[in-house]
This record gives structure tokens, sequence and C-alpha cells, in this order.
């Protein structure tokens, strides 16, 4: 953009003083359209004024209450590589480091100006607001006219309207009777001889003076009668801080709860601090906390500013005194919440853990009931399913889903033969229970599931939902306390840092030597070119803005692609959002908001419905002002941005940005931890038995199954897809070549060709096929191919991982580095007793026996004679490890102990009811040890839930389909299950019903119907009954059934004839027949 070259030097001065009328004045760059160009600001207290530079001329006139705000912008140059988010590509050229800031005005628009430096525009944002502020306070007078309005002048004489006429004189009143004369007595002159008379002056002074009495009087009549109406005045006024209607709600959440206590607890992060009588007190506690969690006013940081400007408590309403106590506790409100929750989490967990248990217990009851087996075994006999009316009938098992079809059975009426003549509404409900009565003889009680299967009812109103909700909530205050422990640390320690008030420091950066300036609105015409002129304005040292730059494109794809097939193992780290600078070819970047977490060794970063991966292994994370950053990151960071640089193993650049610097730190930490993990990167291999040119794969090492996976690209190992090829690293499998150690002739062709791709030999695999299926693998082909790298470091991390896991026999002598002590070397005589035995090291991937055998001898003694230093340093390193291993442990039940101690829950008192200076230990924690202690209770309450979980949803989906129901997917299955228990219970209430109406029908005191029920099956000796249907087909067909052709088989199945119930049901029953097993040889029938 072009600007005038010659520029001024000062950029602001004030006159010394207090108070915010002092005039400000200096030079800054003024945005007007495309170009940039010097003015002279001035801002006394009342406007805005700018001029122009070197004439003077009036620009502007701001009122200052007209300018809403004063926001800093970050400027930069619009031929940049790259434009940081939020920053404006106006910055003007030729110059240094410009700081710009903008005046935003209430009718929308905005004025742009240019500092020479951060300080200025902090100085100028400073003085603007500190008048602005000032400025609004004061109420503004309207204008009063003291003299009288001037009256206007006439049009001349005769000219004007001529005046009214004169009134006309009111008539005369008649003549009245003159009124008489009133005679008094007049002191026409004094008298001279008064004595002994009624004049007298001995008289006179003898009388009373009434007019002193008469005052007073007076007085005390007046103060009587004004004192019942003087009411009393407050000494001061009370100070409202909260909204009337928010205040009340917030009275009526304290009804019950002790602030005080409650203030304890929070400053000591345990519940047990409350001393709570009751359990509706943390009830009323709860709503009180999610009151002042409100989003719509903050109540305690309103407190506390009171609090904190020095004002006297005493002023404010009874409702705010009582909130006083919770304003002096950092993050009160987030304290409170978790004290909550580590007061409810143990009852919490076990309703949600009894609901499943209730769920997954009556329907293994109902599984094992008898009386459900019979009914589905009488309805296997009697009904066709899956049959089709009229199709031809296939050798095959009538199986059915139990819960679906036993709530419709109340709709099947049979028709025909089958039909009653006296039982109204009579359904094969009651058909089920006349044949379990009257032909078997059972002794059915009047609600007959109700006693077989009690907890029927309450399992159906059990919502495995809830318990997911659960689980979720569990999830989300866990990442609450994680960024809690990460963020805001210090405000849970026991002693707190008192925030040291910064001294009063001037906020205009004035020169000491240079005199004042100020520029009078009545010279600013009047002045010439020296009078506007300052000191010269020398330009800062500015990192240049890059234009080009070699950046890596991730690929993106579909959301979930690198979520779904992540190794468990490697744990899920809470995401953070943060900025990624994205290439688009010829084109400018583009910055991306992304999620972004840890997943199988890699960095994923979700963006909307898509994400990417970025590779750890290998890798480098870099912050902004490192000197090995490169030339955007530098200038990125002198712009006063936060943020990494991420450096691949291939040699590529990806820039993140984040919004703080602890952030980025605690980032580029996190990733360069990430990636210094071994057993993982890029390898080149070559099969030894082979001819083909060597390839380049990324492996990783599994250290649970001792696996080398091989894949075409890290990012099928971030997706879960099957490796290319697996190596089982098993005894003697790894060989290491060196120069004391010489590869054998077979591998030398391996060799050149690894060299033909640059890189050297690291190690050879070869598999033996005996072991490889000893150890899982699915054939018996073994694998032989070497393996290469390009970089001494990454041999390395490989041979870090590799010699001690897979047991190798030698050992390369560039292994571990050099060594801080050189242990003696062992003497001949220790070598053969075999002493050496106990500094054999155990591999990452589990202990392993220090003898396998008499005849072979164990790798690690030739080890240890090898290199006896390393051999111990190693053996050292490992029992270090295992004594930490010890102590944390032991820390765990000591906090497991504590908490059983707390009362918080339940369950883990019982199991471990800890020492017994549990309590001085509680009492001497903090509340920063009580928060980790919180964090490691949700921890284990999640896996226990979700263990709970998962075992729920495999014994419903045995039992699903078990029933013969179709099964969903498994986070659906207790669902299914909890809809089929209902299925089931909507089956009793009818069926109980049934039993109920058939005993009434049959009765004592009514004629015996058994043979109604000979009648209606057929007789004993084979002949059919009687028929009183009309509208059959055929005989072996009832019309009824002809009307549901087109309907869903699985809900109206198809009646038997009279001839096949009476055979189905008069057969004896077999006692080893079990329907149910004929429903899981054939499972796909019930589909």
């Amino acid at each position: 953009m072009g600007q005038q070259h010659s520029a001024p030097g000062v950029s602001l001065q004030r006159l010394p003083g207090e108070g915010p009328e002092e005039p400000v004045t200096g030079y800054l760059l003024r945005q007007r359209g495309w170009r940039w160009e010097w003015q002279k600001v001035l801002a006394d207290g009342r406007r805005f004024y700018t001029f122009s530079w070197p004439r003077g001329k009036p620009r502007d006139s701001i009122p200052l209450p007209d300018i809403l705000k004063v926001e800093s912008l970050l400027l930069v140059d619009s031929r940049a590589f790259a434009i940081p988010p939020g920053a404006r590509p106006e910055k003007p050229r030729h110059l240094g480091n410009v700081a710009g800031f903008a005046l935003v005005l209430r009718d929308g628009q905005e004025l742009v100006f240019c500092a020479s430096g951060a300080q200025q525009r902090s100085a100028w944002i400073a003085a603007v607001e500190e008048m602005r502020q000032a400025r609004q306070d004061v109420r503004q007078m309207p204008e009063v006219q003291i003299t009288a309005p001037v009256p206007a002048r006439g049009k001349g004489r005769g000219k004007g309207k001529a005046p009214p006429p004169p009134k006309a004189k009111a008539k005369a009143p008649a003549k009245a009777k003159p009124r008489a004369k009133i005679h008094g007595l007049l002191e026409s002159r004094p008298v001279q001889d008064a004595a002994n008379t009624i004049f007298g002056a001995e008289d006179r002074n003898e009388s009373p003076d009434l007019a002193p009495l008469l005052d007073e009087f007076a007085k005390r009549t007046e103060a009587e009668r004004r004192q019942p109406l003087e009411r009393p005045r407050r000494q001061e006024e009370v100070q409202l801080i909260l909204d009337r209607q928010f205040a009340q709600n917030l009275a009526i959440a304290m009804v019950r709860v002790n602030v005080h206590q409650l203030a304890d607890a929070a400053r000591a992060m345990s519940p047990r601090h409350a001393r709570f009588e009751e359990p509706r007190d943390w009830d009323q506690a709860e709503n009180l906390v999610e009151t002042l969690a409100s989003r719509e006013q903050d109540v305690i940081e309103k407190i506390d500013n009171y609090t904190q400007e020095g004002k006297d408590p005493c002023k404010l309403r009874n409702i705010e005194q009582k909130l006083v106590p919770l304003a002096s506790i950092p993050r009160v409100v987030t304290r409170l919440q978790l004290i909550l929750l580590a007061q409810s989490l143990g009852s919490r967990m076990d309703a949600a853990r009894s609901k499943l248990e209730l769920l997954v217990g009556t329907a293994l009851e109902l599984k094992n009931c008898a009386l459900m087996r019979d009914v589905v075994k009488i309805i296997q006999e009697t009904l066709k399913w899956n049959e089709a009316p009229g199709a031809a009938t296939f050798q095959r098992t009538r199986v059915f889903p139990v819960g679906k079809q036993l709530e419709r059975l109340n709709t099947l009426k049979p028709t025909g033969d089958l039909l009653p003549k006296r039982f109204p509404r009579y359904t094969y409900v009651h058909l089920l229970a006349e044949v379990m009565i009257f032909k078997q003889g059972m002794p059915l009680p009047e609600d007959p599931f109700a006693e077989a299967v009690p907890a029927l009812d309450r399992a159906t109103k059990a919502n495995p939902e809830l318990a997911y909700e659960e689980l979720q909530k569990i999830q989300e205050k866990q990442k609450l306390v994680a960024a809690e422990l990460q963020t805001h640390a210090d405000s849970y320690s026991q002693v707190q840092v008192e925030a040291v008030e910064s001294p009063e420091v001037f906020h205009i950066m004035t020169d000491g030597t240079a005199s004042a300036g100020v520029i009078h609105l009545e010279d600013a015409d009047r002045g010439g070119r020296e009078t506007l002129t300052p000191p010269a304005w020398g330009n800062e040292p500015e990192v240049p803005a890059p234009r080009h730059a070699k950046l890596q494109r991730l690929q993106f794809q579909p959301s979930g692609t690198y979520l779904r097939g992540c190794d468990p193992s490697d744990g899920e780290r809470p995401g953070e959002s943060l900025w990624l600078l994205q290439p688009r070819g010829w084109r400018k970047p583009v910055w991306l908001r992304c999620q972004a977490t840890l997943r199988a060794r890699h960095l994923v970063l979700q963006e909307e419905a898509q994400e990417a991966a970025f590779p750890l292994p290998g890798a480098e994370a870099l912050e902004l002002s490192s000197i090995l950053a490169s030339s955007v990151a530098k200038w990125l960071a002198s712009l006063g941005l936060h943020g990494m640089e991420l450096l691949s193993e291939g040699g590529g650049h990806t820039l993140l940005l984040l919004d703080t610097a602890e952030a980025a730190r605690s980032w580029v930490q996190r990733l360069n931890r990430e990636a210094e993990r071994t057993g993982a990167g890029w390898l080149v291999m070559a099969d030894v038995m082979g001819r083909h040119r060597a390839e380049q794969v990324w492996a990783v090492v599994e250290e649970e199954r001792k696996q080398l996976l091989c894949f075409d690209n890290p990012l099928d190992y971030a997706a879960g897809r099957p490796a290319r090829t697996t190596f089982f690293l098993h005894r003697d499998a790894l060989q290491i070549v060196d120069d004391m150690h010489p590869a054998s002739e077979d591998v030398s062709s391996a060799i050149e060709r690894l060299r033909r791709e640059s890189s050297e030999l690291a190690f050879v695999v070869k598999e033996e096929p005996e072991l490889r299926l000893s150890m899982g693998a699915p054939d018996s082909c073994a694998h032989w191919s070497a393996f290469g790298v390009a970089f001494a470091p990454a041999l390395r991390r490989w041979l870090e991982k590799l010699q001690t896991m897979a047991r190798a026999g030698h050992l390369r002598k560039s292994y571990g580095g050099a060594l801080d002590f050189e242990a003696p070397r062992l003497s001949w005589m220790e070598a053969e007793a075999e002493e050496v035995a106990a500094l054999s090291p155990k591999s990452e991937g589990g202990a392993l026996a220090a003898k396998e055998g008499e005849e072979v001898e164990d790798p690690f003694a030739t080890w240890a004679r090898l290199r006896p230093s390393f051999c111990l340093a190693l053996q050292q390193a490992v029992d270090a490890q295992a004594q930490k291993q010890r102590e944390m442990a032991k820390n765990h039940s000591r906090i497991e102990d504590q908490d059983g101690e707390d009362g918080d829950d339940p369950s883990c008192e019982e199991e471990d009811p800890g020492s017994e200076d549990t309590d001085a230990s509680d009492e001497e924690d903090d509340a920063l040890t009580r928060l980790k202690r919180l964090e490691l209770r949700l921890q284990k309450s999640q896996g226990r839930l979700r263990q709970a979980l998962r075992k729920g949803e495999r014994d419903a989906v045995e039992i699903l389909c078990f029933f013969g129901e179709m099964t969903a997917k498994r986070r659906n299955a207790l669902s299914a299950l909890q809809e089929f228990l209902g299925n089931i219970r909507a089956f009793a209430k009818h069926f109980a019903c049934a039993v109920r109406e058939v005993r009434k029908h049959h009765g004592p005191g009514r004629r015996p119907r058994s043979d109604s029920l000979a009648r209606r099956i057929g007789e004993a000796d084979g002949r059919p009954g009687r028929s009183s249907s009309t509208g059959a087909s055929r005989r072996d067909q009832p019309r009824r059934v002809m009307r549901t052709k087109t309907r869903p088989l699985e809900q109206h199945p198809v009646l038997l004839n009279n001839q096949e119930i009476k055979a189905e049901l008069l057969a004896p029953i077999e006692p080893g027949s079990d329907p149910f097993k004929r429903a899981r040889q054939e499972p796909a029938a019930a589909v």
C-alpha cells in the first residue's frame, strides 16, 4: 500500500499531571482506503481530533462517547506467504515493526492507525480508554437560555395590523343602603394621670407576661405535631450487585445451605469437611451450585471484585453477604462441582451397575425358567411358524422370535372346531392356559410369571441408556479434572501465592529530556511545518515476511477413519483446538481450525467431517522461536503468535498455532515424548530368498504379542488396517550384523539390494516354521528378510527395542552409547560358575526364564561376558524401574485407603479399610492431592462401568440369540434386551388374565368342560371332533388364514389343522426334548 515516506518521529506526548483530562498528542499512520498517510492526533478529554501532516489541516473531530471500543490489530504484509488467523494483510510497507489499533465507532465505522511499536500502541489504547470511560461517567446537561428572548422586529408605522377596539364599559350596580360606621377607641394622646384607674401604671406592672408562655406552648405543640411524621433514615444506602430476580432465585436455593460449611469443603476439596447432617442438605447444595454456575451472571466474580476494591461487605444485601465466604476461594464454582461429584460418585456408580445387573440377571432367570420352556414348547407344537398357506412343507424346525410373537398371541383367535361356544373373547392364550391346566395338570398360580420370575416387572423399567449417559458424564468430569490439573494446578495448592500489586506506572511513554508539546485548536491552522514536526522516529529491526516455504500437505479422510482401528493400549489424551497451516499448491495456504488428539503413535487432526494423521515416530516438534525453526515459524513468532513446527522423518514441515504459550510448550513436550518412543518408523526391507527390489516399509513393534508389523503407509496402522507382513520375533529370530559378526553368504544378495536404495544393513529376521506356529501364526510360511536404515539415529532406536525383546545372542558394540561408569570385568571363574545369570534383564514383552534348557546356553550369558558393564547398567535401570513401579503401587494403595476414609466411595471402604494413620495423612494432604485422588477415582470408576457395560452387552447378545431374537449391534443389545423383557411382561399379563378367566369358566358350581376341550382338540381315538365353522375353504385350512396371505409371516403364523394339533398335544412329552436346542442348531430360520 502506498504511504508518505517522510515520516515524523515522536508517536505520543502528554503533559505531566493527574487525571484523564490532560491532552494527549502524537503522530500516527492513518489508513485512508488503500493507502496510508501521516496524521497528527489530539485527544483532549472531550473529542478525538486528527490533523493532516505537515500542513496541519483538521480532518476528523469525534466525540469520545461515540467511540465504542479501542482494539489492537495484527497487521502483516499482503505479500507474505501466509496470513495468520485474525490478522489483516494491510501493513504499510517500507516500515519496521508497526503495531496497529482501531477505533470502533457507534455507526459501525472504524479508524485504523499504526503506532511505532507495541509499547506505543498500548499507551495510546490506555489513554483513549481512560478518557472515554471518564467521559461516559459525566452526564451532559442541556443548554439553558438565561436572557429573555428578543422580540421580533415590527413592520413599520401604519403597515401592521390595527389594534383591537376597546371593550365597552359595564353597567353600574344599583344604589344600596350605606353601611354603619364602627366607632372604636383610638389613643390620640397619652394619658397624663392614670393612677388609681384601669389605665394606671401600677396595674400595668402587676399584669402577668404571657408572651414567653405562649411561645413555649407553641414550640412544644409543633414538636409534638411533627414527631410522629418523622421517619428514621438509613445512615448508608444498601449496595445492589445482583439482579433482583436472580437474587430471589438464589435465596430460594440457599434456604437450607450452610455456606460456611460449604466454603470449608471447597477450600479443603473434601466432602467430609462440609459436615452435613442430612442427605437432603447435599441436594440443596447441588441446587445452589447449579444456580451459581449460571452463565447469565457471574455472581462470585462480582462479589470478589467488590471486596477487592476495599468496600465494606456489610453494605450488601443479606443474600449477597452469605456468599462472601465463597468469594475468597479461587475457582470456587468448579471446586463445588467436583466436591458434589466426589460425594455422589459411589452411589451413582452403584445405581448404574445395579440396573445392569437387574436387567441381565432377570433375563438369565427367564432363560432358565421351566414355565417359559413349557409355553414355547406348546406354541412350537401347535403353530406352523415361517410357512406360507398353501406352500410346500419343508422339513425344518419351527422356530420363532419369542419376544416379538408372544405379545401377538392375544390377537390370534382359533376358528372351526376349535372355536368354543360359550367362551367370549377366547384367544390362543386361553388355549395355552387350558392345555397347561387340564391336560398337563400344572398347578398354575394366579400370576404364573410373577412367581416364576419375580423381578420381571422391575427389570422392564431399568433403562440401560442411563448407564451409558452416566459413563459419558464421568468421561466429561474426568476431562474437567485433567484440565484443572493441567491449567489451574496452582489454584489448588495449600499455600496460595499472594498477588503482588504492580506499581503504578505512568501509562504514557514520554521522553524525559524532551519538552512536552500540546496542540491548541485555535493555532492548528496557523502553525507551520516547524511547529508540527517532532524529532525523528527510528525504525526497529523487523523479521522479514517469507514469501515462499515448503510445507507438508496432510491428506484429509472422512471422519472416523483414524479412530476406529486405533490400538487401545496407546490410550487417548484429551484433545485441544489449534490452527493448521495447510498448503494449496500454487495458491496461498489456508488456516484450518482442528481438534488434536494423540492416537496410535499419530497426531490426529479433526476438522468438521474430515480428519488427517501425522506420524510421530522419528519426527520432532519445535517451538516457533527456536533457532532450528524455519523462516515462516520465526516470522510467526515475531508477530507474537504461539505454536509449534513439526519436522517429519522425511524432512517435511507442518505449522500449528495455539492460543497460549503454555499450551504450545505442553504440546511440544508431549509430541517429543511420543516421538522418542522406540519400535516404530521407516525401514528398507529386502527378501533374502527373492530377487525383487528392496522396498520401503513402515514398521511397528507390538510388545505384547512380540511381532514386527510392516505396512506400506503409516496411515494404515493408524486406521487399523491389517499389516502387509507380520514377523514373529521368537528366540534367535533376530540376527545383528556388524564388523565382529559379518553376514552370511545367503544374505549378501539382500545387502546389495539394500545398498542400491542408499541404506545400510541393520538386522536380519529369520523365522522358524515350528516356532512360528507355536506363537499363533496362521500359517507355517516362515519369513527371512533383511532390514536397513538410512540414518544412524534410527538404527539405534530400532536396536534398543529389538535386541532385549527378541533375546538376541550378540550385542552391537555401539548399542546404548557410553556409560557413566565401567564395572570390573568378570573373571573366568565367575563366568564358568554362571553367576552372571542374575544380571539378565527381562524383555519388554514379558518375563522369560533364565534357562530354557541344559543344552542351549542362555543368550544373556554370552551378552554378559561380552559387555559386563553395559549389562550391569541395564540391570540397575531395570531394578530402578521396578522400584519406581512398587512405589507407585504403594502410593495408589495409600490413595485408595484415604478414599475409603473420606467416605466418598463405600465400595472402596469395604474392600480396603486402610491403615490407622489414614486420618492423620488425610488432614495433612492439601486440595491438590485430593484433586489428583479424584482423578484416579474417576479413572477407576470409568473402567469398572465400561467393563460392566461390555459384559452386559455380551450377555444380552447371547440371551437374545438363545430366544431367537434378531441381534443388532452390541451397542444396542441392552436396549433390545429391555424391549424383549417388556414383550415378555406384556404376555405375562395376558397369560395371568387368561388363567383367571379359564378357572372362572371351569370353576366349581358349573358344568364340567372336559368334553369341550376334547371336542375342540379331537377325540382320544383319533376321530376328529365336530366343527361349527361354515367359512372354511378346506378341512385342513381355516378361512381366516386365507386372508393373511399377503401379510408378514412373522406377525401371523399358520394354525395347524385339527388332526395335527390333536396328534401333537396327545403325544407323550419326552423328558429330554428341548425346543431351544433345535432353535440354536438353525439360527438362520429365526430370521
